[in-house]
């Protein structure tokens, strides 16, 4: 027979487990990428480790957010579950970071190869680099970072978006297409270019005007102010000049 304290107590163990698992950090039942196919040498530091302490990885070694995988002359697969894969190459950096929308990877050097199950990805999985921000929802995509600060995107199939806030750039891909894109931070240019291998116009965004490309051709925009920038917005899709969007936008324009 089941008495009143019994049941009181049973009670309030419930409440108990209710609000633990309520207060619990969202992290906690975070999905993780587990590094899988490893070939080489391949190292880890993880968010618990001493700075620059480097170790070897395992098999099916579990990425928590923050923690950061490198590849020398080696390569490796990071794997979310059945949602995506990012094969990294050899000698490239990536820090893998968790946000309330995205999965995001930060790639600081090489090359990584994605593939995303648009069908099975629960949210969607972000690229991070100084140049630009990828948004991979599901498709098959290739990035490369150099140590000159260049972005490449080559795109298989699918869509994604590529976007500079700094720069108020937007830029959506599909089908078959292949860009670069440099930021110069310092100097107040970015740079795009839609390379040959791409089958047709890349259009973007870049401070409210609407700019395109064709294949083999690149632009570079000047977002400075300054009145001694010179030229004007191209819209016959010449390629290799500077242009200075500031010029042309109407006063009314908010940035």
């Amino acid at each position: 027979m089941k008495t009143v304290s019994g049941m009181i107590k049973k009670h309030f163990w419930i409440l108990g487990l209710a609000s633990f698992m309520a207060l619990a950090p969202q992290s906690a039942y975070a999905l993780s990428a587990v590094a899988q196919q490893i070939q080489g040498e391949v190292l880890v530091h993880k968010t618990t480790d001493t700075l620059d302490s480097w170790t070897a990885v395992t098999q099916d070694t579990v990425l928590a957010s923050g923690d950061s995988i490198k590849t020398r002359k080696g390569t490796c697969a990071l794997v979310y579950s059945d949602q995506a894969t990012f094969a990294m190459e050899e000698n490239t950096s990536v820090t893998l970071e968790e946000t309330p929308t995205a999965q995001d990877l930060k790639l600081l050097l090489g090359k990584i190869k994605g593939k995303v199950n648009h069908q099975n990805a629960t949210q969607p999985f972000e690229v991070v680099t100084p140049a630009a921000v990828a948004t991979v929802r599901g498709t098959e995509v290739d990035f490369g970072f150099n140590d000159q600060g260049q972005l490449t995107v080559d795109l298989h199939n699918g869509k994604i978006q590529v976007i500079n806030d700094d720069a108020d750039m937007k830029l959506d891909l599909d089908g078959k297409k292949s860009i670069t894109v440099q930021y110069d931070k310092e100097a107040n240019v970015i740079r795009i270019k839609n390379e040959c291998g791409s089958d047709g116009v890349v259009k973007f965004n870049m401070l409210g005007i609407e700019y395109a490309e064709n294949p083999c051709e690149e632009k570079e925009i000047s977002l400075a102010t300054a009145e001694n920038v010179n030229g004007t917005a191209d819209t016959n899709n010449n390629s290799g000049d500077v242009e200075n969007p500031e010029t042309l936008r109407p006063p009314t324009t908010q940035i």
